[in-house]
């Protein structure tokens, strides 16, 4: 009676699927944020978030806003993108770099 019954599975705690067209915002993200892996968290994405959502958006992932960019996990990216997404204001939000085809330039 006790233990897992059969067919239970141990569930790893997982983000909610994003759509496709995020996928660039996401990396222009990651880019503005992962400059210098040394830098704090409060320099890497100051900018984006005020210094309140920051603290609110690092508690979940038990981080401090002086740990530095290296401590957060591939999941803790992926958090706190969508955490970006509907408390940042979109002007903050890091734009992906244009390649030159993109510009029109040669």
């Amino acid at each position: 009676p006790h233990g897992r019954r059969r067919g239970d599975r141990a569930r790893a705690a997982s983000l909610p699927r994003s759509p496709p067209e995020w996928v660039d915002g996401y990396r222009a993200f990651l880019e503005s944020a992962l400059v210098d892996p040394a830098l704090p968290l409060k320099r890497a994405l100051l900018g984006i978030f005020t210094p309140a959502q920051l603290v609110r958006a690092l508690y979940p992932l038990q981080l401090d806003r002086e740990a530095p960019v290296a401590s957060v996990t591939p999941n803790g990216w992926g958090r706190l993108y969508l955490t970006m997404r509907p408390h940042a204001h979109p002007r903050q939000w890091p734009r992906a770099a244009r390649s030159r085809s993109q510009r029109g330039g040669p």
